[in-house]
């Protein structure tokens, strides 16, 4: 079973085991943003106790970093030579199971990596019925037997305004509804093997915020809206018709109905 944390830009899968995932961390983001003048110290220990801070409230036996956890592309930065090795030994000492989808930002993770992380096939994972991908790839065909896949890839927001002029950016989550006709197309999109599409119980996926609050979002009420990855872009899907939610829970409606905002 999957539930959204209340409160917090995180998944908890519930079945025989307790797996929390979040996605989007991009360690190191704050070395592209001294680049353009923005110098701020590293964020990686803030990010580490967001994480343990879950991790003793929820009692997880896993964690699963759904993508995009280090940020340079194609490089390793020294930020990264730096943080990544001791914030993934600090969360195998937390006592869980630590495994990574990579994602597009996550090439050359594995020198990164102390041993004990486990890192997934890019194309995904199947866990407790939950299908779990970064978004950048199309999914394995085995995954659409699940019936719901959760991803990442977005950094999905909505942007608030009001008369005077305020502005306020919110992360939000997305539910998008896979009907029985658009899961039979994203299957032969994904597979021409007619028998694996008989096996199809994808129904809905659900498209999580980034864990890491600094970085830039992609409004859903933006005149000029776009979403990332092959099966968001396939045109498959009734976008319009997802549902937008808060991370408070707050139910913003259908991503059609949110007010529009020019660019």
């Amino acid at each position: 079973m999957l539930k959204i944390v209340p409160g917090e830009p995180a998944a908890l899968i519930k079945g025989k085991e307790k797996v929390l995932v979040a996605a989007d961390l991009h360690i190191g983001f704050e070395k592209e943003l001294s680049r353009i003048g923005v110098n701020i110290p590293s964020q990686t220990e803030k990010l580490f106790l967001k994480l343990k801070s879950l991790i003793n409230r929820l009692k997880p036996d896993r964690v699963i970093l759904l993508g995009d956890v280090k940020h340079g592309v194609p490089a390793i930065s020294d930020q990264e030579w730096a943080d990544l090795p001791l914030f993934f030994e600090k969360l195998l000492e937390s006592g869980v199971s630590v495994e990574v989808v990579p994602g597009n930002h996550d090439g050359n993770l594995e020198p990164l990596t102390p041993r004990g992380v486990v890192i997934h096939d890019s194309r995904g994972v199947e866990v407790e019925g939950v299908a779990l991908l970064h978004g950048h790839t199309w999914p394995s065909p085995r995954l659409l037997a699940c019936k719901t896949m959760l991803m990442g890839h977005n950094h999905l927001v909505v942007e608030l305004r009001d008369g005077l002029g305020f502005r306020e950016v919110v992360p939000v989550w997305l539910m998008v509804e896979v009907p029985p006709p658009s899961a039979k197309e994203l299957c032969m999109k994904v597979t021409r093997n007619r028998e694996e599409c008989s096996r199809l119980k994808i129904s809905r996926l659900v498209v999580m915020p980034a864990f890491n609050t600094l970085l830039s979002g992609k409004p859903v009420n933006s005149e000029e809206r776009s979403f990332l990855g092959p099966i968001l872009e396939s045109g498959l899907l009734e976008l319009q018709d997802s549902e937008v939610y808060m991370i408070d829970g707050t139910y913003m409606g259908r991503v059609g109905e949110i007010p529009r905002l020019p660019y």
